[in-house]
């Protein structure tokens, strides 16, 4: 059942902060479990409605659940939607700061979906951005418009706020946020959500870098290897590697291949010298992109 579904129901029937309640407390002892079993810490982010930011309660039920359960909040993230943020914002915005003081890490959750402005995000105590995935997806359908992704994308490392992506369905979407910067990628590309006993296995064999580097703002080695395993070294384009994986990724029905040729490089190379030569094909590479 979808969460647009039975979410606005359980608000309204008051059991949403027992039903939240009682998914912080599951996902902790997952986490704790994984800890033990497979000597593994994964972050989790977990979902905080805006009925449980006025509960005088939240912060000691958070830190009484990491307690109990020996984790740091650096293991249980919170996400706040977007839409929270603009209703009576000055007692929410108290809230989340109280619990980043705590050492809680806040991510905004469903970026996106029309509620708030970019200038909202100067303001805004946030650790992480989530671009909702309908935004994703908008964003790559009817001409794949993707520049107010840039857009976002570039004042959100202004900020130094990391960009999470969310729904992200094939490998063109991924290596295109790759590119524009996105820090990390989430969605139906890497995986269908799992059961936590086939998910143990996908993480043991997926074993992510840890997750320091995107707070931090620097790329880990699987991502500089990956960016240059994909991109030509000279103009930052995609290689015939990349192009592969994305062409494979492709509706073959609805694609063109442009294939372009510069005239007379040869001569140019030998009558200017390969320095000439490459800002020749860094000019070119700027048209094409």
């Amino acid at each position: 059942v979808s969460p647009g579904t039975f979410i606005p129901l359980f608000e309204e029937n008051s059991l949403i902060r027992e039903l939240d309640a009682y998914i912080w407390r599951e996902t902790a002892r997952q986490i704790r479990k994984w800890k033990d079993e497979l000597d593994f810490s994964l972050q989790v982010s977990v979902n905080v409605s805006r009925v449980d930011l006025f509960d005088p309660n939240l912060t000691d039920n958070l830190l009484q659940i990491l307690s109990d359960f020996s984790l740091t909040t650096d293991e249980l993230l919170l996400e706040i939607t977007e839409s929270a943020y603009t209703q009576d914002s000055e007692q929410i915005i108290k809230t989340v700061e109280n619990l980043r003081g705590l050492g809680f890490k806040i991510e905004m959750d469903d970026f996106g979906t029309g509620y708030s402005s970019l200038h909202m995000l100067s303001s805004l105590p946030i650790d992480a951005l989530k671009l909702d995935m309908q935004f994703i997806r908008s964003a790559f359908k009817n001409g794949k418009n993707t520049r107010m992704l840039e857009i976002v994308i570039e004042i959100a490392d202004s900020l130094s706020v990391p960009v999470i992506a969310e729904g992200v369905e094939t490998a063109e979407q991924a290596f295109t946020l790759k590119s524009m910067g996105c820090d990390i990628i989430q969605g139906y590309y890497f995986s269908r959500p799992l059961p936590a006993a086939e998910f143990e296995h996908f993480m043991l064999e997926n074993k992510p870098e840890p997750v320091e580097a995107w707070r931090t703002g620097k790329k880990t080695q699987r991502d500089i290897f990956t960016y240059n395993a994909m991109h030509d070294f000279l103009t930052g384009l995609y290689n015939y590697s990349a192009f592969d994986i994305l062409f494979h990724d492709s509706d073959h029905e609805h694609i063109a291949v442009l294939i372009a040729e510069i005239d007379n490089y040869a001569e140019t190379k030998r009558v200017n010298g390969q320095m000439h030569a490459d800002r020749v094909v860094c000019y070119v590479a700027d048209v094409l992109r």
